[in-house]
């Protein structure tokens, strides 16, 4: 008896999401939670390590973040302004939040790539850290802050629960000074332990309403979706890959 052969199949052509498609995932995201579609992710809820809150690209000006929803605010973003300019930072709550800050000479809070760790291995500022602004406006303007231009990346934090060090990340997308949004922002419930930037689905994470705090569920392939098109066009094309594979 033969046996016939199977024919390999070969992965499906990449496909280039653009950025207007990209925005309409993680508005789903954000509205899903938001108004609670879905089931309650009960049996998450015992074993959940990470917390996630997805928004809906919301300005980050003025924007106070809790992000273990007890009524404390964690993490705050100010606009200050002075005689020579106008400065948007990140500011710790009375939760203890810090801003990760530099690591080497840069100035201000660093935009983090998708799946970098955050955890005691980085250092984090003590008082406040920059995320854009306007300088120099004696004479010229000129705009500063790395966060210029960045798309999908992550502001590290380390805060406080009842006097323990946790750490979480808020993602935010910045142009120009002062047109910053934040898409969501996660934390790590174990105290101590290290939490990766983007991570937003599995066994141990619970994502919870921006709206009512109460756990929401939301399709994984969503998740995966979105943590792709963070890492931009090598992700999209492994995002396809893995799909053509897998069916």
């Amino acid at each position: 008896m033969t046996t016939a052969a199977v024919p390999s199949r070969t992965p499906r052509a990449t496909v280039h999401i653009n950025s207007k498609l990209e925005k309409q995932l993680l508005g789903y995201v954000a509205v899903a939670g938001a108004a609670g579609v879905g089931l309650l992710a009960a049996a998450q809820t015992a074993e959940a390590k990470i917390i996630y809150t997805p928004l809906a690209n919301v300005p980050i000006t003025n924007l106070k973040i809790d992000f273990n929803g007890d009524g404390v605010v964690d993490l705050s973003f100010k606009t200050s302004n002075t005689y020579h300019g106008a400065f948007q930072e990140a500011y710790p709550g009375a939760g203890g939040g810090i801003a990760f800050g530099q690591v080497n000479n840069s100035s201000g809070a660093l935009p983090l790539p998708f799946l970098t760790r955050i955890g005691w291995k980085m250092k984090f500022g003590t008082f406040r850290e920059l995320i854009t602004g306007v300088d120099g406006c004696h004479s010229y303007c000129f705009d500063i802050g790395i966060w210029q231009n960045q798309t999908n990346k992550y502001l590290g934090v380390k805060f406080l629960i009842n006097g323990k060090p946790h750490f979480g990340w808020v993602r935010m997308t910045v142009g120009t000074p002062f047109t910053g949004t934040a898409s969501g922002y996660a934390y790590e419930d174990r105290a101590d332990e290290p939490i990766i930037a983007g991570k937003v689905s599995g066994p141990d994470v619970v994502v919870r309403s921006a709206v009512s705090g109460a756990p929401v569920a939301v399709p994984s392939t969503m998740f995966q979706t979105l943590g792709m098109l963070a890492l931009g066009t090598d992700g999209i094309a492994i995002w396809r890959r893995e799909e053509g594979l897998g069916t």
